[in-house]
């Protein structure tokens, strides 16, 4: 087995609407181009996997905790992928796009003014 190392992205959005909305939908957005593994509403925790756009073996990990701050949802993502040494893909930062995108074509979230959308 060649060496490995981790690719890494991180991400912090903001909406105008409810933590649970914003939940559900991202929840459903993650199904839709991969897959999730686990869901906690006590402590507003999502993690799963990438897999649409991403090839090759490893499927990038993510972790988005949701969070009331104000009169805001905030939706802090962190994705992380093993992959070679040798040739780095950046599958995080591809993953991250694409989880990106989906959520901003979502027609069931509202942006927060703060986030430039």
């Amino acid at each position: 087995m060649g060496l490995a190392q981790e690719s890494h992205s991180a991400l912090e959005l903001r909406f105008s609407s409810l933590p649970a909305d914003v939940a559900e939908e991202i929840i459903e957005i993650v199904n839709r181009i991969g897959k999730v593994k686990r869901v906690s509403r006590e402590t507003g925790l999502i993690e799963g996997k990438i897999t649409e756009g991403v090839s090759f073996v490893t499927s990038p990990e993510l972790k988005i905790q949701i969070s009331r701050m104000g009169d805001e949802t905030v939706a802090s993502i962190v994705i992380r992928c093993r992959e070679s040494v040798a040739i780095n893909y950046r599958r995080a930062e591809k993953a991250m796009r694409i989880l990106t995108d989906a959520i901003h074509a979502s027609t069931k979230l509202t942006a927060s003014g703060s986030t430039g959308w």
